[in-house]
């Protein structure tokens, strides 16, 4: 499956939002090691050569796939704001905390549906919580 989005990235209002490059990781590899960040997307804990690592080798076949399609997302002064990932084969999809208003925000600028709720899907922190499913079809 391609991408419905341009390899460049698209804009939304002030956004920037592109597929991450090997430049990123630098930026982007705390966030996987940050139970606060991480966590509330439900990252496993790589560090910066390991996320590398899985950039290089492993995501490529993701994203070709449609199993697995991050962004990241550039503020306006050019630096990465936080990131996105969508997942599944036919539709993309995004699961979020309810609390993560700026995230979902971001989602519903998109166009994205918010599907339902899925309780206690997520690992967060020390435990499990819910999660808002949003999804956007092909040629919405």
């Amino acid at each position: 499956m391609s991408l419905p989005f341009p390899r460049s990235g698209f804009r939304v209002d002030e956004l920037l939002i592109r597929p991450p490059v090997l430049d990123d990781v630098a930026a982007i590899a705390p966030a996987f090691l940050d139970p606060d960040v991480g966590g509330e997307a439900g990252l496993p804990p790589l560090t910066e050569p390991e996320l590398r690592t899985f950039m290089q080798r492993d995501l490529p076949a993701m994203q070709e796939s449609g199993f697995l399609t991050p962004f990241v997302i550039i503020e306006g002064r050019g630096t990465i704001a936080g990131g996105i990932t969508l997942h599944h084969y036919d539709e993309q999809r995004s699961r979020i905390r309810p609390e993560n208003e700026r995230s979902i925000r971001v989602l519903e600028r998109l166009g994205f549906t918010r599907e339902g709720r899925l309780r206690r899907l997520l690992r967060y922190r020390d435990g499990r919580a819910d999660a808002f499913i949003y999804s956007l079809l092909p040629g919405e």
